[in-house]
């Protein structure tokens, strides 16, 4: 029997398709806003091609994937936090991403990356420059989807924002004080980046990924005492340690 015909026939899969197709049953508004967001993706870089999107499921793949002219959501990722099957594979820090309305961040934010990958931006691999490219993605998010919550555009909920703003100066002090700022170790790297349910080296309480937020408000400050800086040089010719410096940041 081929692939395609044990994925159909799997009893799961038919019932993960059946709620699919109800959640998903009228996307007319989400293919109005991606329009929308793709035109002002293209208009900050005129060279990037628009790609063809996609939806799928693949049983709880990835969330999106891309490839050369195409990218394509796993919507069975965006079923909601509550959604029965996910409480057998997934815990709670990543089914609060898993709701119909953070596919929109998603797919500019996985065009984004496919486009501007980590390798063709970092200066180098310390913690810093992995949070001002994080900071960047962002940033730019922000700016394609100016009308987006940033609760779907970061998958962090308002009460991680809060505690975010809250602890802004504590975080980056702890950083500061570890002497991590710098630091290349990848496990290190992982623990202030990677997702988690917390932020190891911060207070047990902060969400993961919280260095994250640091990133994004370094960019933030940066932008701000550089108004004439465009996205297109602060994503390309702008380095971390520069834009460290230039942001002049200090919560």
């Amino acid at each position: 029997m081929q692939f395609d015909s044990i994925f159909r026939s799997d009893r799961q899969i038919g019932q993960i398709y059946s709620d699919c197709q109800l959640v998903f049953k009228d996307v007319s508004p989400l293919e109005s806003k991606l329009t929308w967001a793709f035109y002002r993706l293209h208009y900050f870089f005129p060279s990037i091609p628009y790609p063809n999107v996609y939806m799928h499921i693949s049983d709880f793949g990835e969330s999106v994937v891309s490839a050369p002219g195409m990218l394509s959501a796993d919507i069975d990722k965006y079923l909601g936090p509550n959604y029965p099957l996910y409480r057998e594979k997934f815990l709670n820090y990543q089914t609060q991403r898993m709701y119909p309305e953070k596919i929109l961040s998603d797919y500019l934010a996985g065009w984004i990356r496919s486009e501007f990958t980590e390798e063709s931006l970092l200066d180098q691999q310390r913690l810093l420059d992995y949070m001002v490219y994080e900071g960047k993605i962002l940033f730019f998010l922000k700016v394609i989807l100016p009308d987006e919550s940033m609760e779907n555009i970061s998958g962090l909920t308002k009460g991680q924002l809060e505690w975010c703003k809250r602890n802004e100066k504590g975080m980056w002090n702890s950083i500061l004080n570890l002497h991590n700022l710098y630091n290349s170790d990848p496990q290190v790297i992982s623990s202030y980046l990677g997702e988690a349910q917390n932020t190891s080296f911060f207070p047990k309480d902060a969400p993961g990924q919280a260095a994250v937020w640091l990133g994004y408000r370094m960019v933030g400050s940066y932008m701000k005492r550089h108004p004439k800086t465009t996205v297109q040089d602060l994503l390309l010719k702008t380095s971390s340690q520069s834009l460290l410096t230039g942001s002049l940041y200090n919560p």
